[in-house]
């Protein structure tokens, strides 16, 4: 248990980049010393990273609040494969969710890919968004962290990606904006 002073900046790519350094098997501690983030993995050896925390002398703004019209959870292994999968076609892929299933679509004239997962949830409305393949790569670097991603969407509004921390200690949550499609383009 630490306070966490409101106005700190953290380096959030040296952040993901050690993120992306946890093994399956790692158990990860968090927490905070005098002008540091802390992460520990704990496994076969324990690693310990510190990363110099950055104080703000303005109030930060605050995230948007966006109400999404759909939430769908979705197994981070099944979006980290259509990913992987939609990337061989398009630099942008479709997200697309009906009352049944969460349409993951890409593709260009040399080809397309699809990937339908049956999600469960309660939807009152189909909504489709277009995003950019590699910015959701990025937001997926944090994978590691959670089993299940949930996504907020909407139609032409910005995707919202959340992962439950695995010790149930907290929420990283991204807001990616929607590609808004051109008549001419592919």
């Amino acid at each position: 248990e630490c306070n966490v002073p409101e106005r700190v900046l953290l380096d959030t790519e040296r952040f993901m980049k050690i993120l992306k350094r946890m093994n399956n098997n790692d158990v990860m501690r968090m927490g905070l010393d005098e002008g540091n983030f802390i992460i520990i993995f704990e496994g076969d050896a324990t690693r310990e990273y510190k990363i110099r925390l950055l104080y703000e002398e303005y109030e930060s703004p605050q995230p948007p609040r966006i109400d999404h019209p759909v939430h769908v959870n979705i197994p981070t292994n099944v979006m980290l494969d259509s990913l992987k999968d939609l990337d061989v076609f398009s630099a942008n892929l479709s997200l697309s969710v009906d009352e049944d299933y969460l349409f993951i679509k890409g593709g260009t004239d040399f080809g397309d890919g699809e990937i339908k997962y049956l999600h469960g949830e309660t939807v009152q409305e189909y909504v489709e968004s277009k995003f950019n393949i590699s910015n959701l790569n990025d937001m997926f670097r944090s994978s590691k962290l959670s089993k299940y991603v949930k996504l907020g969407l909407g139609t032409d509004m910005p995707l919202q990606v959340s992962f439950e921390l695995i010790t149930g200690d907290g929420v990283l949550s991204f807001l990616l904006a929607p590609r808004i499609s051109n008549e001419e383009e592919a």
